[in-house]
């Protein structure tokens, strides 16, 4: 019953911090498009937006920036000990992707990759969205009828 439920909080924890996750990418392209401020700053701002709390990985991101760490180190750094928390290996390589991206071209190019990389966590989003609908449920009744077999052998 507890690897059923397990399965299925796997499931929705990674929604959610997908969903978050969007947000965050949003919040970049409009802190780039108005402010023009730096991606490291960006982070700094973000990490007190109460919407984020879940994210992990920039609350990490943000600590490393305040401890002297250049933007692209710090986030690499984030994501690779943070996102398997409730991401999958594919978001985490879609996330470096979008932070390896940040700052390296003019302010249209970053538009581009923020609307790039929101296209592809909605992907991910719908699918794992997808997932859940047709395993998520299905995790929670097999970890229950599990423990029904375990209390049957035990009589």
């Amino acid at each position: 019953m507890a690897a059923g439920r397990f399965y299925s909080g796997s499931l929705i924890r990674r929604i959610r911090a997908l969903e978050r996750t969007l947000l965050l990418i949003g919040q970049f392209e409009m802190h780039l498009e108005f402010s023009r401020a730096p991606a490291a700053e960006i982070v700094m701002a973000l990490r007190e937006h109460p919407e984020f709390s879940g994210l992990k990985y920039l609350r990490t991101c943000a600590e490393e920036i305040a401890a002297g760490v250049d933007f692209p180190e710090a986030w690499r750094t984030a994501v690779s000990d943070c996102a398997a928390d409730a991401l999958n290996a594919g978001d985490a390589e879609l996330l470096l992707s979008f932070g390896n991206g940040l700052g390296q071209t003019d302010l249209p190019g970053q538009e581009k990759l923020c609307a790039v990389h929101r296209r592809m966590i909605e992907e991910r989003l719908e699918s794992a969205r997808q997932q859940y609908a047709s395993k998520g449920k299905l995790g929670t009744a097999l970890g229950t009828a599990a423990g029904a077999v375990a209390v049957l052998f035990f009589l």
